[in-house]
Order: C-alpha cells, then sequence, then structure tokens
C-alpha cells in the first residue's frame, strides 16, 4: 500500500521510525544505505571542454583537412601560396572557435547562477532533540520539521500541520496554495494527497512536522530529474543542414579532385603535378567563409535577443527559434504572473470589475454606497489574513497577499488605520471548516471578521450589508449571490467570501461556543493568477506566422480553459479542447497524434511524462518544436525537444 495511504501509525512503522525521530547511529547507517540527499547533477561544462567542441564538428574538420591539403602542398612546391592559404583556413577555423567559445562560455555561467533550486540547512527531530543539518544528511525516518518560507528538502508523510499550506507549481504546475492534511482518504493519487509533501515545493504559510519517505534521486522531483538523464537531445535543424552540406561539399570536393587527377594523368602530367593540382581542386570546392558567416549571424541575433533578457545557451537554438512550427507552453509562470490577482468583487448586489491587473479604475461604481461597502469589504478580508507584503513581494500564503494588496490599492482606509487593532484571536482555516476568522478589540467593541467558501458563510449569514446599511439576508439575496458564485467559477476565478459580526465580551468566556454565526454577509472576491504582460500579442504574432502555440499545463481544466480563452489560444475555426490527463492516458499514440495534428488541444494535469511524449509525437508528426516552461515537471520535455526555451 502507498505510503500516503496509510495512517500516521503504520507510517512510523513503514519506515522504521518515531515521533522522537531517529536515533544519530541510525542515521548515519541510512545515509550509507540510500546516500545523500541529493540529485546526481550534471557536471558543469569545463572552458576547456566548451572550446574544444568547437573544433570537433563537422565543418570545422572538413576546414581542418583542407588546411592540411594545403601545408601539403606548400611543402610539396613552396612559393605557391599555399601555405598562406593554409593559415586562412586555421585562422578562420580559431577566430570562429573562439567566438562561439565566448557565447556560450557567458551562457553557461549564468545557467550555473541560476540553479538553486533546494534548501541547505534543514531542522529534523532526531533522538527527541531539533537539531539543524545540511539538507544532504537528511534520510527517510527523520522528522521534519517546516515553517513558512521554507523549501522542502525531500517527500514526506504529513504528521502534524499547522495551517501548513504549500505551492506545488514547480513539480505540478498548480498555481494556488494547497492546504496540507495529517489524514487525506480520499487522495487518488500520490502528487494529489494533502498528506504528502514533495523536494523542491515552497511552504506558503502555516508550520507542521513530515516524516521523510523518499530522499535524492528517489523524490518526486528526483524521479523527474532521473527521467531527463536518459533522454537524448536532436541535433537541431542548423546543425542537420551543415552536416548534409558538408557531406555533398566534402562528397564533390573529392569527386572533383579525384576526376582531374585522372584526367591528368590522362593528358599524361606527371603524377607529382597531378595530386598537386587535385589536391588545390579540393580545397578551392571547401567554403572556408560559410562556417564564421554562420556563427557571427547566429552571435548578431543573440546579442538582439539578449537585450530583451534572452539567455542564449547554445548559438544553434537561435536559428532553430526561425523554423519552429509549434510551441508547447506550461501556464503558471510561463503564461501567467505566478501570483494571485483580485480580478473582480462582488458587493452591495454588483460585479465590480479590475481594469488590467491591479491598476486602472473600477468600473461598477454607482454610488457612495457601494464604495463603502467595498471599504468595508477589503478591510474585513485584510484584517483576517495572515500573509504581510515587503513592497510588492507577499509573505505568506498567496490568497491572502491578494487580498492584502486589493485593499493597500482600492481601500479608502490605510494600513495603519487597520493596525490600530488589538487582536485577540483567530479561528484557524481547515479543509472541514472551510473558513478562517479572526477577533479583534475595536473602538467600536469587538468584531470577528470570517472569510472562506461562499456556500458555508453564506449559510452562516442572516444578514447582509446592503446601500449603506445592514438588513435581513432574504431568499432572493441567497440566489443572487449563488448565481454570482457561479458566474465567477465558471471564469476559473478562485472565490472567498467575506462577512463580519459584532460580538459582546461575555460570549469570549465560552471557547467552546461557535462564535462563527449570525453573520452579516458583505460580499465575495474572485482571483486568479493573470497573464502576463504582454503574452496576448506574443501568441497573435506566432498565430500570424503560422506557429501553433499549445498549451501544457499541470493545473485543472477549468481554469487552462479560461486563460486560453483571455490570451487568445482559440484560433478562428478551431476552438480550444480541453484534454484531461487521465483521458490522455487512454488515448493510443496514434489517436493523440490525430489529436494532435487536426484539433486545437489543452491539456491539463499533466505529468513530466505526458509532456515528454506530447512532445515527442509532434517531433514525429515532422513539427519543429519549442516548449517553454519554468517548473521542473518542463524538464525532459525540455530536453527532448528541437529547441529549449526555459523560463528564469
Amino acid at each position: 500500500m502507498e505510503i500516503f495511504r496509510l495512517s500516521v501509525s503504520e507510517a512510523f512503522k513503514r519506515l522504521n521510525s518515531c515521533p522522537e525521530g531517529l536515533s544519530f547511529r541510525e542515521a548515519r547507517q541510512r545515509l550509507e544505505d540510500f546516500g545523500p540527499n541529493a540529485l546526481h547533477e550534471e557536471r558543469s561544462r569545463s572552458p576547456l571542454w566548451l572550446l574544444g567542441r568547437q573544433f570537433t564538428h563537422f565543418f570545422a574538420l572538413l576546414l581542418g583537412v583542407g588546411a592540411g591539403l594545403a601545408f601539403i602542398g606548400e611543402a610539396v612546391r613552396p612559393g605557391e601560396g599555399m601555405g598562406t592559404l593554409g593559415w586562412a583556413i586555421l585562422g578562420v577555423v580559431v577566430i570562429n572557435a573562439v567566438f562561439a567559445f565566448w557565447e556560450e562560455y557567458r551562457a553557461e555561467k549564468a545557467v550555473q547562477s541560476l540553479k538553486k533550486l533546494l534548501p541547505n540547512r534543514v531542522r529534523v527531530r532526531r533522538e527527541g532533540r531539533v537539531v539543524e543539518m545540511d539538507a544532504v544528511d537528511v534520510v527517510p525516518g527523520d522528522i521534519l520539521l517546516l515553517e513558512e518560507g521554507d523549501k522542502v528538502s525531500a517527500d514526506g508523510r504529513v504528521l502534524i500541520s499547522n495551517l501548513l499550506a504549500v505551492n506545488n507549481a514547480a513539480l505540478t504546475g498548480e498555481s494556488s496554495p494547497l492546504s496540507r492534511e495529517v489524514d487525506d482518504p480520499e487522495a487518488a493519487s500520490l502528487l494529489r494527497a494533502k498528506n504528502m509533501v514533495f523536494a523542491g515545493t515552497l511552504v506558503v504559510s502555516g508550520n507542521g512536522e513530515v516524516l521523510v519517505t523518499a530522499t535524492g534521486i528517489n523524490t518526486e522531483f528526483g524521479k523527474i530529474a532521473k527521467l531527463t538523464e536518459h533522454i537524448e537531445q536532436d541535433l537541431s535543424p542548423l546543425q542537420k543542414e551543415i552536416v548534409k552540406v558538408s557531406r555533398w561539399i566534402s562528397i564533390l570536393a573529392l569527386t572533383m579532385g579525384a576526376i582531374f587527377f585522372l584526367i591528368g594523368i590522362a593528358m599524361g602530367r606527371d603524377t607529382f603535378s597531378t595530386v598537386l593540382f587535385a589536391l588545390g581542386i579540393i580545397v578551392a570546392n571547401i567554403p572556408e567563409g560559410l562556417l564564421p558567416t554562420v556563427t557571427l549571424a547566429l552571435s548578431m541575433a543573440s546579442f538582439r535577443m539578449a537585450k530583451r533578457n534572452a539567455l542564449i545557451k547554445d548559438l544553434n537554438s537561435v536559428a532553430t527559434l526561425g523554423s519552429t512550427t509549434v510551441i508547447c507552453t506550461d501556464k503558471t509562470g510561463t503564461l501567467t504572473q505566478n501570483r494571485m490577482t483580485v480580478q473582480k468583487i462582488f458587493c452591495n448586489s454588483q460585479v465590480l470589475e479590475l481594469n488590467g491587473e491591479g491598476v486602472g479604475e473600477w468600473e461598477g461604481w454607482s454610488s457612495e454606497q457601494t464604495r463603502a461597502a467595498l471599504n468595508r469589504l477589503l478591510k474585513a478580508a485584510a484584517l483576517n489574513t495572515r500573509a504581510t507584503l515587503k513592497g510588492e513581494e507577499v509573505v505568506g500564503d498567496p490568497t491572502e497577499g491578494a487580498l492584502l494588496q486589493a485593499f493597500m490599492r482600492w481601500s479608502d482606509v490605510s494600513l495603519g488605520d487597520v493596525g490600530d487593532r488589538e487582536k485577540i484571536r483567530e479561528l484557524p482555516f481547515s479543509g472541514e471548516r472551510k473558513r478562517m476568522s479572526t477577533l479583534y478589540r475595536e473602538a467600536e467593541g469587538i468584531t470577528l471578521y470570517t472569510k472562506g467558501a461562499p456556500e458555508v458563510l453564506l449559510e452562516r449569514s442572516t444578514r447582509i450589508w446592503s446601500d449603506g446599511g445592514v438588513r435581513f439576508l432574504s431568499d432572493t439575496d441567497r440566489e443572487k449571490i449563488r448565481q454570482a458564485v457561479q458566474a465567477f467559477a465558471q471564469e476559473a476565478l478562485r472565490v472567498l467570501a467575506i462577512a463580519y459580526r459584532s460580538l459582546e465580551p461575555e460570549l469570549l468566556i465560552d471557547l467552546d461556543q461557535d462564535l462563527e454565526q449570525g453573520l452579516i454577509f458583505l460580499g465575495f472576491v474572485g482571483m486568479i493568477d493573470p497573464p502576463r504582460e504582454g503574452v496576448v500579442e506574443a501568441i497573435n504574432q506566432c498565430h500570424r506566422a503560422g506557429i501553433r502555440v499549445i498549451m501544457v499545463t499541470g493545473d485543472n481544466p477549468a481554469t487552462g480553459m479560461a486563460i486560453g480563452r483571455r490570451i487568445g489560444l482559440e484560433e478562428s475555426g478551431k476552438p480550444l479542447v480541453p484534454i484531461h490527463s487521465d483521458d490522455m492516458a487512454q488515448m493510443s499514440d496514434d489517436s493523440l497524434k490525430e489529436v494532435l495534428r487536426d484539433q486545437n488541444p489543452l491539456f491539463a494535469r499533466l505529468t513530466s511524462q505526458d509532456k515528454l511524449r506530447i512532445v515527442s509525437l509532434l517531433k514525429e508528426l515532422g513539427e519543429v518544436v519549442a516548449v517553454t516552461g519554468d517548473g521542473v515537471n518542463d524538464a525532459p520535455a525540455l530536453k527532448r525537444l528541437t529547441l529549449a526555451l526555459p523560463w528564469g
């Protein structure tokens, strides 16, 4: 039975561990047995290796042979300029090699500086004591302690969760924060289990303890890295063409040399002169200027792309970009900003839409009552968060960060005014409660602010804020709210309802009393990870250039479809067709090829293997494929394709 289906006690038994953690002796033994908690990273290419490869490709070797033949001719018959030609050819090879080496060396150094995927230090419990240690020394059976802001260093089964939430976008492509719980009896798979955390992901809020189940190459992160190791990269179209041209030139040069040699012998010329003449014909047919011309053209294009923040690791990829026919792109962090943003707000029986992604002016202002209702809703939302803002950066839950940013942008109340209150108590969110509340002592008395699932808060509300005051929440109001929530959901917006109530001090005496009832419903907000600036125009340019753009995301189909329609992935006459990973698994390669060829698919809930399969089939269809992505789950596809466009 898989580890996420086991109870906590069964998980401890499976891994031969206990709540006090492993003994130091046992941990040392397991470190020998399982190895360090690290990936076997591909060794960085040395400068000498990078320089050497510039002299070993086919065309450089062909020029080297030509130079050698020229030197032979000079040795046999000095003073006829063959030596000068030989040195000129070698100069072309060396200059080209140095130029190409410098471009690739700069890119290699830049790539190395970006490799910061796993944490260096972690806290674990061993022999009942909390110790800080290097992440590479963590072993299966350790008790790993996690705090907000930590990067998870190993896969683990959740033992304790205090509002623990993680962001799995790097692993699965799902942008929303995911709450972690001790038990998840309804989990369908390991990656979807709420009682598991995974190496390479980020703790966005709360804290907890997990039992380490896998380390290093055995983690889900490591399995993807291992899959990447066994994928061979194909030559780019430019490299294939140069090899093809070089072979034809070689055959042509040798053939012409042989023909002229035979003609010379037939004409009765001496063998030595005929051989020398044949060598001259062979050298003359080698286009010495082709290699530096290609390298210079690619370098100029690379320089122009660098001005647009594009890091070119291999010059050949520049030419490939020009012949691309299909782009497979991830959604989270590539097409979108990878940050939640409030897009719509329902309050005072109106839907207020935000122009752009947080700038501009509200549409829908119809009265001062609406502005007052919005101020009250945003204030309640800002007071009921655990996240904070450091400039534009969100520290904590991205959803709560979006609420704070909306408050800062649209409320008439300053953050200082909000902070002048005493926080009394917090009623935390859980998967069962589907709500979170915070109590404050304010000038007007004690107030409870609540946010959560709309259906939950609607059921617990008896009144509603409307037209500048509080009135009874009627059945008509409830139906209108449900319809608005449904409309938000159809746009793939994440919906959070906001409510509040005033409390008498004596109600706080009984801590077991249900305070989250008789609420005053303020409204709800709709959030989404919005598209990046310029994405719509970029996709339009691709379509005009005849390049297909296919979304391959780990997020859910509804969110993918909403973003896809918004950024213009629907081509004329070809509506988007959502295909779930489960449906794709039931399709044969031939069926999937037919979909890729004839339809406009949008793939959702994909794993690394799914993305790799799509790229491989597109290549079999004769497409020149580029892939964009910023998560580890994109790595195998990025390595298999014709052109990799990773985001940093």
